[in-house]
Parts: structure tokens; C-alpha cells; sequence
């Protein structure tokens, strides 16, 4: 009976460590002695509104149109890392780049100096702008990105992005 249970037992340990190693949740963060803050168009939370433009404006695949500026802000830098923004977010294409949308539409995010984010899985990084006593500031650019040459239609264009400051 002895033996029974002992089998029984380590048979029930054995699928606990089974069942628990299948249900993961990863956690990561980083520590620094720097720490820099950002602003978009002056705040935290923005919301950049980009133009009504003509479905017809985007009728073939990289067709882009609708180039909308906005400023980026950055105070509070100290030591001598190089901060980068990390921007990450949901219905990300990393063959074309581009975020949000729909399946015809996406947005695309242009850097300080102009060019396309290069998004991968674990996001899209700038450097941020030459700084000047742990301050500075730079232009951002977002515009309407067609995925496809299908028919587009008409309707609201959305996107999130979530950013973050890593220093390397």
C-alpha cells in the first residue's frame, strides 16, 4: 500500500511540473542610473490626429499619403549611456513596418531623421535626438500606409503604440 502511494504521489508531482512549466508568464525590466522622460506634442498620454485623406490617395500597395508631424520631447537625461526609444505595439507588420489599421490601411511611423521604423518582433527603436545638458527635442512623423492594392474603404484609422526608454 506503502509503495502505492508513493507512485501515486510522484505521479501527481510529476504532472504539477508539467502543467506548471506549460503556463508562463514572462516578466522583464531593467534597472539604470539614467532616466529620461519623455513628452510627445507636449504630453505623455498624446493623441496625434491625422488628416481626412480620399481612399484614392492610397490605390497601390506602399502607396502613402497623409504625412503628419509631431514633437518629441526628452528632459531628465543623466549619465553617459545612449538612451533609444523602444516602441512597441499591437497589429504589427514587420514586413511592411507599419502598425494598426486595418488590412488594407496600416500606419507607418517615421524617425527623427525621416526613415520608416524598421519594426521586428521586439519592436521598433530610435536613438533619441542629440542632446544638450540632459535635454532635447526632435520630430516625429506618422502617415497613412497602403498594405494592399484592394479596394479601400472608407472609415476610421487607428493605432497604438507603447514606448519605452532602453539605454544601452
Amino acid at each position: 500500500m506503502k509503495k502505492l502511494l508513493l507512485a501515486i504521489a510522484t505521479a501527481a508531482l510529476s504532472i504539477t511540473s508539467v502543467t506548471t512549466l506549460a503556463n508562463n508568464i514572462n516578466f522583464q525590466g531593467e534597472l539604470t542610473t539614467n532616466s529620461c522622460s519623455l513628452t510627445f506634442n507636449g504630453s505623455t498620454d498624446p493623441v496625434i490626429l491625422l488628416p481626412t485623406v480620399a481612399t484614392t490617395a492610397l490605390a497601390k500597395a506602399g502607396d502613402v499619403t497623409g504625412k503628419t508631424r509631431f514633437s518629441l520631447g526628452v528632459t531628465a537625461c543623466l549619465g553617459p549611456t545612449t538612451p533609444y526609444i523602444r516602441f512597441i505595439g499591437n497589429n504589427i507588420s514587420t514586413a511592411s513596418g507599419t502598425f494598426g489599421g486595418d488590412a488594407n490601411v496600416k500606419l507607418q511611423l517615421l524617425g527623427v531623421n525621416g526613415a520608416a521604423a524598421k519594426f521586428s518582433a521586439d519592436g521598433a527603436y530610435f536613438t533619441l535626438p542629440p542632446l544638450t545638458n540632459g535635454s532635447g527635442s526632435g520630430t516625429l512623423y506618422v502617415q497613412y500606409y497602403a498594405e494592399t492594392t484592394s479596394t479601400k474603404t472608407a472609415g476610421a484609422i487607428t493605432g497604438n503604440l507603447q514606448y519605452a526608454i532602453t539605454y544601452q
